[in-house]
């Protein structure tokens, strides 16, 4: 007997969190993201000044050495 009014007990507490805590949890989530969206749309646009030239992409660089070393050969050793 004393399980099951437990089980009712924390099945009351779980609905009434829900029903009252979880709508705050969700709109401080979504605000927190409505945020970042903004800030990544509209955030990179307001630095950037006007006739100013900004890249994006840097170039992967190059080991020069790796050119002069050669060409890999895939081999198999024989067995006598």
């Amino acid at each position: 007997m004393e399980v099951i009014l437990w089980i009712i007990f924390v099945i009351i507490i779980l609905r009434l969190i829900a029903r009252y805590a979880f709508p705050y949890i969700l709109k401080y989530f979504f605000k927190k993201m409505q945020g970042q969206v903004f800030q990544q749309t509209y955030g990179s646009d307001v630095k950037q000044k006007e006739g100013e030239t900004v890249i994006n992409y840097v170039p992967e660089k190059k080991n020069p050495e790796s050119d002069t070393i050669g060409e890999y050969v895939d081999y198999e050793e024989i067995k006598k």
